[in-house]
Order: C-alpha cells, then structure tokens, then sequence
C-alpha cells in the first residue's frame, strides 16, 4: 500500500515539474514575441518612423541603474559611389541622452564632424562623416561607455570615445585628432588606472551592442 502511495506521488510530482517546465517555456516565448526589439534584458534597439524618407534608430543600454541612449536620425538613401564615404542608409544626426534611473543626466550631440556629399536621389546633403555604430560598457573597478565609429570606408577614419556613467567625455581618438580630457590622458590609459589591463579582453566588456547599418 506504501509503495503505491509513493508511485503515486512520485508521479504527481513529475507531472507538476512538467507542467511549471511547459508554463515558463511559454512565458519565455510570449517575452520574446511581444518584444521584438529587445536585444537582451540590458539593451534595447528600435526603428521609428517619421516620415517617408526619415527614420530614427533609438538603440538604449543599461547598466544598474545608469544607461545611454542613442538616436540616429537617418534618411532612406545611400551616397553615390563617386563619394569617399559610403553610407547606407545615410545619417544626419546622432543625439547621446546618459540617465540615472529615469533622470536625464546629460544630452549631447555626436563629436563627429559633418560633410556634405551627393546622394543616389542626386541631393547633396549634409551627413555626419563618422557613424557611431557600437556601444560597449567596460571596465573593472569602475564602468564606462566606449564608443565606436565607422567612416564609410576601408581608409577612412575610425571614432573612438570614452564616456564616464554621468555623460562626460573623458577622451576621444578621431582619425588624426585626438583629445584628452581627464588628466590628459587617452583612452587605454584612462582603462588601465580603472583596472583594464587589455581593452579587447571580452571579460572586462559588460555589454556589447552593435546597430549600425540598419535594414529600413
């Protein structure tokens, strides 16, 4: 009699496991359909539609209770080959909004120069010359934002900035123009006295996320 009784409510646990196993697969699931934006718990990009001709991409990461936003204000076209820089789609703007929670701490605009180049609709216009296209969150005893920029081509030049978890820019390396802010110090250096011993190593990089090209 025991040992029906035991049969018993060893099956009934198997079927409860089954049926919490089957509830949380289909509440992961629901997360993942009616969040299609969603990158991971800790970053978050979407396109917005303004009108026929621009969009924005908003691309938000997090880390605690801090995060970046950006915005890139993009038109739907591409530069003409004859161009140095090639973008598409072709980007007019990028606007940083740094956060604590959901205090506004800082809003910027993006470091980069602009420049005017002829585009496939046969328009000149004037376009930022260096994309920000990846954000990362690093660091080791203290955490930063470290952003990337991408030229248009093979032998243009590449932005590289640092950003503090309040929004001021510590240092920027921009092709041949390198600015130091904290300390008159660059980049690596500003890494290494936070506890960074190599800037590529993937286990002082928190977050990575990259959103730039964008299918529009």
């Amino acid at each position: 009699m025991n040992y029906k009784v035991f049969i018993s409510a060893f099956l009934g646990l198997l079927f409860l496991s089954a049926c919490k196993y089957q509830s949380n697969d289909r509440n992961r699931r629901d997360r993942v359909n009616t969040n299609q934006n969603i990158i991971d718990d800790t970053a978050v990009s979407k396109i917005i539609t303004i009108n026929d001709k621009l969009f924005e991409l908003e691309t938000k990461i997090c880390y605690k209770n801090h995060s970046l936003k950006i915005v890139t204000l993009c038109q739907r076209d591409s530069v003409i080959p004859e161009e140095r820089s090639l973008f598409n789609p072709v980007v007019i703007s990028q606007k940083l909004t740094f956060y604590n929670k959901d205090t506004v701490l800082k809003k910027l605009d993006s470091p980069c120069k602009k420049v005017r180049q002829k585009i496939n609709s046969l328009d000149y216009l004037e376009m930022l010359d260096n994309v920000i296209y990846r954000v990362q969150i690093i660091g080791s005893e203290n955490y930063f934002y470290y952003l990337k920029g991408y030229g248009g081509c093979n032998t243009c030049d590449e932005f590289f900035g640092l950003y503090d978890l309040n929004g001021d820019l510590l240092s920027v390396d921009y092709g041949s123009v390198k600015i130091l802010y904290k300390n008159n110090e660059d980049i690596q250096s500003i890494l290494k006295i936070n506890g960074v011993k190599d800037f590529n190593d993937s286990k002082y990089i928190l977050e990575d996320v990259s959103f730039y090209p964008v299918h529009y």
